[in-house]
């Protein structure tokens, strides 16, 4: 779309595109309100992006229950992409017969029982990247703020499209948490809500 020249050097444009990223993070009878609202507020080079946006994602090809991720720990599909990565690598070859493909399916199988006898006997799962639980936390401290009515669906959309320079830090989290409890608490809209979010999704520039 030509837009990254924009998104760069204009502060304003990247603020509109980390809230029309956040609307994923926002809860599901809030984004058709909060996309609305954006769309009224947008630069106008952004028009193409929200027509996309909007056939795409919104009204369109993807629902809406398959890309929004409120309240869900696990937003990504790593673990899936890893494993793919590993089940291709292990077959070796592009166009592998159907012998060597059940062979292999046979020791995954053995492998999962392995790994599952471990869970049972209580060895520990793979750990979470201390950047990712900074980020559940901040997340989760949006979201309480929200519920609370501290925060209004605006401010929780701009903290949930924001990544703060330093997102580890626990001062971020009490900032996405006092959102949360802010919105549920009815001291803040849902729009002031939304707004308080998008500063969490993406990176500012420096």
């Amino acid at each position: 779309l030509g837009l990254a020249n924009d998104y760069l050097h204009n502060g304003s444009i990247r603020d509109q595109c980390r809230q029309l990223m956040a609307l994923s993070l926002m809860p599901i009878t809030e984004i058709d309100n909060q996309f609305q609202r954006l769309q009224t507020i947008m630069a106008t080079s952004l028009s193409d992006l929200l027509v996309y946006f909007q056939h795409q994602w919104m009204y369109g090809v993807v629902p809406m229950h398959m890309w929004n991720f409120h309240n869900v720990k696990h937003r990504t599909n790593n673990t899936s992409e890893a494993y793919n990565l590993r089940f291709a690598t292990r077959l070796a070859r592009k166009h592998p017969n159907i012998w060597s493909f059940i062979q292999l399916i046979k020791s995954e199988h053995v492998r999962f029982q392995h790994i599952s006898i471990q869970l049972d006997a209580g060895a520990s799962a793979p750990k979470q990247s201390k950047k990712t639980i900074a980020f559940q936390m901040k997340v989760n401290v949006l979201h309480d703020r929200f519920l609370k009515k501290e925060i209004t669906t605006k401010e929780l959309l701009s903290g949930l499209g924001a990544r703060p320079k330093q997102a580890k830090t626990i001062a971020i989290q009490r900032r996405i948490d006092n959102l949360g409890q802010r919105y549920y608490d009815g001291v803040i809209s849902a729009m002031e809500y939304l707004d308080g979010l998008s500063y969490t999704v993406a990176k500012q520039k420096k």
